[in-house]
């Protein structure tokens, strides 16, 4: 599955637009730089979760997490270079298994 290059410049860049079909993302850092990303774009560098050098984050939403969501990017140093590894399809719903105690009656 190919990953898709993004540039991420030292003002907010766009990444993923919102997409309720995407079940996982995996976004990687290839730059030398720091990278931060989020939902907010006007509070990357202060609130975003940062991305080092060589580095990647996923978002799984079997795991609870919200790959469908929007996310912006921002670097310090300008120019960085970002690859995104986006997964799609439908999920089962989320069974939760019964008590011990719903069990035995």
């Amino acid at each position: 599955m190919p990953s898709r290059p993004v540039t991420v410049g030292t003002v907010a860049t766009s990444l993923l637009p919102y997409n309720p079909k995407r079940t996982t993302v995996t976004i990687f850092n290839e730059d030398a730089a720091a990278v931060f990303i989020g939902e907010d774009q006007a509070s990357l560098l202060t609130r975003g979760s940062p991305i080092q050098a060589g580095g990647a984050i996923s978002f799984i939403r079997a795991l609870g997490d919200s790959p469908q969501d929007i996310l912006f990017g921002i670097s310090s140093a300008g120019g960085a270079d970002v690859r995104i590894l986006e997964q799609f399809g439908e999920l089962p719903p989320l069974v939760e298994p019964l008590a011990r105690a719903d069990v035995e009656a």
